[in-house]
This record gives C-alpha cells, structure tokens and sequence, in this order.
C-alpha cells in the first residue's frame, strides 16, 4: 500500500510505465519520476500523462546557466508553464532540485526552502547521485570510510529542507536509515529549542527511539 515511482529517463517508457499503471488501478499511490527540464517535447509529455490520469508527479528542477538555488527555481518555473500552458492539473506535485555531487546538495536544500515559500511544495534530491558516483572515497578509505561519508551526506540532507530523499540502492538501508532517524530526531529537538514544540506525529524517529529523552523536554515550561 506504500507510494511508488515509475523511474526511467526518456518519455516512451515513463509513459508505457504510466500506462500500465493506470490499467492496474495504482494510479493513487503511483508518482510520475519525473518531468524534466531536459525533455525535447515537454508539452507532449505533459499532454500524454494528463490524459492516461496520472495524479502525482515529481519535477526536476534545474539551469545549466545558473547552478545555485535560484536556477532551481528557474527550472521549477519553467516546468510549472508548461504544465499550465497544456492544461493539465495534477493532485499533488513536488520538486527535486537535482544534484550529482556531495556539497551541492546543500544549494538542493537551499532551493527547496525557496520553493516551499514560494509554491509550498514539498522538496527534495538525490544525495545518492553524489556519493554513489564519488569513487575517489572508496580509493581513500574504503568501503567503510565511504559509507560513513554516504551515511553523513543523507544525514545532512535529512536535516536541511528535504521532505523526502532518493537515498540510492536498498543496499544502503540498513545504514542511512539510522543516519536519517537521528538526523530527524536532532532537527525535531533544534525546532523544540526554538519553539517548545515537539513532533505531532508520534511515530517520529524522536518518540521511538528516545522516549525518556521527549519525557524530560516534555517536562520544560
């Protein structure tokens, strides 16, 4: 019952994967990855995956011109016209602020705090991108150094204004997840420091995994 993306780059198979999606009933749950701003016909995208029924859809968001958070919004606008310009209307969307190195994923979070004010859609990346691809780490330190570099990106990423991350090969679970759990829970007690609120959602990583920890910020006035 979890969501799922159909994940391909060129338009024939996102659109065949749509398809067959929408022929299964799974079109609820299903989000279209992804509307580009490198797609060549990106109307006849839009158009194709407006009449099949797709509800959900991720963009990416990106300016070879301009490769700071700003060209992320450029990128973010450009697709959201075309969207407009063929009509199509889409339940939910989000953005992805696209980065293929470690460091600039700090410029994905930057942008998605942009987006959000902006649009308020929900923001996210693909740190994987820069630590998978960073095989200079695995020659430094090994396996294990480069994990823990690729645990501590996800981590960072978590932390600063992401709603959701492509976290890479499930092989990598058991890992960042952890590292993902702590980051939530250090950003949920950063925001109490600030606010003297805590989660609403009881199942975050802050309550499950230090319960006496809530009980003592729980007991500040």
């Amino acid at each position: 019952d979890m969501p799922f993306c159909i994940d391909a780059w060129q338009m024939k198979p996102k659109l065949a994967g749509a398809a067959y999606c929408a022929e299964k009933g799974l079109l609820d749950r299903m989000f279209y990855n992804s509307i580009t701003v490198w797609e060549e016909d990106l109307e006849t995208e839009i158009r194709e995956i407006s009449r099949i029924g797709v509800k959900h859809v991720l963009l990416v968001a990106f300016d070879m011109a301009d490769q700071m958070p700003s060209g992320r919004i450029t990128g973010t606008q450009k697709l959201l016209d075309a969207i407009e310009k063929v009509g199509a209307k889409f339940e939910s969307i989000f953005v992805d602020t696209s980065v293929m190195n470690g460091p600039a994923t700090a410029l994905c979070g930057i942008a998605n705090r942009m987006i959000k004010e902006k649009w308020g859609f929900p923001g996210a990346s693909a740190p994987s991108n820069g630590s998978y691809m960073w095989k200079k780490a695995r020659e430094l330190w090994g396996f294990k150094g480069w994990s823990a570099a690729d645990a501590g990106l996800q981590s960072l990423t978590a932390f600063m204004y992401h709603d959701m991350i492509f976290s890479g090969p499930m092989a990598g679970a058991p890992r960042i997840f952890p590292a993902v759990a702590m980051a939530d829970a250090f950003l949920a007690t950063a925001v109490f420091a600030e606010t003297k609120k805590l989660p609403a959602d009881h199942s975050h990583p802050l309550y499950k995994l230090f319960p006496e920890f809530v009980e003592q910020l729980e007991s500040i006035e």
